[in-house]
């Protein structure tokens, strides 16, 4: 029961503040190049991109060969699937234009990409509870890598903050679904 909520604060938080910077956010993005550093947009970079999808890469085969937690691959799976489709659905929903006017196509379906919500938000969040759970020693370094390359997302200009922060939230709820859908809460 305590868990729950803690659950309920932490989503309630992270949607107040997802409106709250809906608020901020053209203000924010504008802000953005005042503090926009070469080196730091190497690393965020690198953080988004490379070492994004190795994690992703390493959760799923630790998760699932090393300590044998085939329940935990099934669930990284499903959240990973649900995520994806979810944040491309909202996109297509929402169609919010990136910052900046920055456009890209994605890279799987050749599709044209909006900004709400952060895929990459969306992905890392979906996975965090999941991976904590595998590994409970390592929690604040799951947490702080998936902070990290939610906001590499703001920082690099890709995404607006409340992009980022709802994408975060869609995450945890998935990775929540996904959890008491499987019926694996208790590991």
């Amino acid at each position: 029961m305590k868990m729950e909520r803690r659950k309920l604060v932490l989503y309630a938080s992270l949607f107040v503040a997802g409106v709250v910077s809906l608020i901020f956010d053209s203000n924010l993005t504008s802000a953005l190049p005042s503090i926009f550093n070469d080196n730091l947009e190497r690393i965020f970079y690198t953080l988004s991109e490379v070492v994004y999808l190795l994690l992703i890469l390493t959760a799923i085969v630790i998760t699932s060969l090393v300590h044998k937690k085939t329940k935990n691959l099934l669930r990284l799976f499903i959240a990973g699937i649900f995520g994806f489709l979810g944040s491309y659905f909202l996109k297509f929903m929402f169609q919010r234009p990136r910052p900046f006017g920055m456009t890209h196509e994605s890279f799987l379906l050749n599709l044209p990409d909006f900004s709400f919500p952060s895929s990459h938000a969306v992905a890392v969040f979906a996975m965090l509870p999941i991976v904590m759970q595998a590994y409970p020693k390592f929690r604040w370094f799951f947490i702080t890598f998936a902070c990290l390359v939610a906001f590499s997302r703001f920082y690099l200009g890709l995404h607006y903050l409340s992009d980022v922060i709802f994408g975060a939230l869609i995450g945890l709820l998935i990775s929540d679904f996904v959890m008491n859908a499987t019926n694996l809460s208790k590991i």
